[in-house]
């Protein structure tokens, strides 16, 4: 009996300490990637910081001359 309430609770800290670790850290950046959005969304829409575009420019192929 004692036996498998001990492997319950391995098992338990086996897989439960990971899960949660990841889940905090998961949380905390989610949380701080949408702070960073939120921020940069207010400043946008205020004027004091302005967007700039993101899209890589292509090179244009050189003409034959």
């Amino acid at each position: 009996m004692w036996d498998m309430v001990i492997d319950f609770i391995i098992g338990l800290i086996v897989i439960g300490i990971p899960c949660y670790v990841f889940y905090r850290v998961g949380i905390d950046a989610g949380i701080e990637r949408g702070v960073r959005r939120q921020l940069l969304r207010e400043l946008t829409l205020s004027g004091i910081v302005e967007m700039a575009d993101s899209k890589p420019r292509h090179r244009q192929p050189h003409s034959p001359a």
